[in-house]
């Protein structure tokens, strides 16, 4: 329990959050409309257990996303996801920082001479070159102290995963897979370094830290 409540507050410092974080599956917000957030929107920090930091900034020149970062320098809303029910149990992916109108697809296709095959970049809902929707499921890599989540193409072995770039990783192994094992982080920018998180025994915490912004990005450790 230590060692979950080190991490979690950990969390807060390195990218300046307000946190208020649960263990249990990520929460599901209710759709955007015109443009706008619905007012009970969750936002996450997402990451994998591997030690790969999502946010949109991460990408290269042609908005691909990457997940080569264990450390940022820029805390803010690039960081903050949010889960979508679409239909059927299965979920869009949206960025706080990209806005309402688009959330995060995979290519599908490999075109002649193209390299780019299974990479994500920020594109409409209803993009049919695209996959928006994703089913998650539990990671075999949950522990009684932590839970990790999986995210696939419906009804597919085709799983979230790090190989510079996100992609997927098409084989059923990936739910035992360290890469593909994602953890959300429920939290809130502000401005500042300001903090405010709950362990999971229902201990508060406030504060204020300064110079925090540019640590490294650790992923907790269990025996």
């Amino acid at each position: 329990m230590r060692k979950q409540f080190f991490f979690k507050s950990m969390l807060c410092l390195i990218l300046g959050l307000v946190c208020n974080v649960a263990w249990a599956q990520p929460k599901v917000s209710e759709a955007p409309s015109d443009g706008q957030w619905a007012d009970n929107t969750t936002w996450f920090v997402m990451s994998t257990l591997s030690g790969y930091l999502y946010g949109s900034e991460f990408a290269d020149n042609e908005g691909l996303l990457q997940l080569n970062k264990t450390k940022t320098n820029t805390a803010g809303e690039h960081l903050l996801w949010s889960i979508v029910e679409g239909e059927d149990d299965k979920y869009y992916i949206y960025n706080k920082a990209k806005g309402a109108d688009v959330v995060l697809g995979f290519y599908d296709a490999t075109p002649s001479g193209n390299t780019r095959t299974y990479r994500a970049k920020f594109v409409p809902k209803d993009d049919s070159n695209y996959t928006t929707l994703f089913e998650i499921v539990r990671s075999q890599k949950s522990t009684s102290n932590q839970e990790y989540w999986c995210l696939r193409a419906p009804g597919t072995t085709k799983y979230w995963n790090r190989g510079n770039y996100l992609t997927y990783w098409d084989n059923s192994s990936a739910t035992n897979d360290n890469g593909s094992a994602h953890m959300f982080v429920e939290s809130d920018i502000v401005d500042g370094m300001e903090y405010e998180f709950t362990d999971n025994v229902g201990n508060s915490f406030t504060g204020t830290f300064t110079g925090m912004k540019s640590s490294t990005f650790v992923q907790p450790s269990y025996t």
